[in-house]
């Protein structure tokens, strides 16, 4: 794991890192409405029951296969895919409120390298806050996406007080004396003490503030 930190970018000031996919934009949403465009779903589920119920598109049992893995890389691997996905509720103007007490200091994604043009390009034309874009090499396997992102934070040490974040797997990942917080969005509970649960943006908003307001 350690060659895929060597070139992490200097962070300047101190603040929180936020996740991209399903964080603040509506990947999956997207994604699952060209599958079933494309595959169609024998369950009968419409896009948002499907996403209920499995979540991420992985866990699909009719887009398993290798035919249809290939057709996810080929749009989530192109810079145009990025470009055209729609926000999160309420995730634009609750992280600018966040940003004014707490700065954003980087963007911490699992899209690979190959479409961070594409991403900054979605990022700036929204209107979110400018900050540094970290997303996983491009030799890195998806399924070590989780450790990866962890083990960012814990490099980026003093600088990242912390993450927004959908996924939990993360902190499955994180040292135990790691000083920051992982705000999971779209979640009601979680065993970690790492963890500060929200089950909306104005809840991360809230948390967020409650936990670092003026102290960055």
């Amino acid at each position: 794991m350690e060659e895929y930190l060597k070139d992490l970018p200097k962070i300047e000031g101190v603040g929180i890192a936020v996740d991209i996919d399903e964080t603040l934009s509506n990947t999956i949403g997207y994604l699952v409405d060209k599958m079933l465009e494309e595959f169609g779903c024998r369950e009968g589920l419409s896009s948002e029951e499907i996403i209920k119920k499995y979540r991420y598109t992985w866990n699909v049992p009719d887009w398993k296969s290798e035919e249809a893995l290939l057709f996810i890389k080929n749009i989530v691997d192109q810079n145009d895919f990025q470009l055209n996905l729609p926000l999160v509720d309420s995730a634009l103007e609750s992280l600018n409120l966040i940003h004014e007490e707490v700065p954003v200091v980087c963007y911490v994604t699992a899209r690979l390298e190959n479409v961070s043009e594409g991403t900054k390009k979605w990022l700036s034309k929204n209107g979110f806050p400018d900050a540094e874009l970290i997303c996983r090499p491009q030799l890195l396997d998806r399924t070590k996406s989780d450790e990866w992102k962890a083990r960012v934070l814990e490099r980026l040490g003093a600088n990242v007080v912390g993450i927004i974040d959908d996924n939990s797997g993360i902190l499955k990942h994180l040292d135990e004396g790691y000083g920051g917080k992982v705000f999971l969005y779209s979640h009601k509970e979680h065993e970690s003490p790492l963890a500060v649960c929200c089950e909306d943006w104005k809840s991360v908003k809230d948390r967020v503030l409650e936990h670092f307001g003026n102290k960055s």
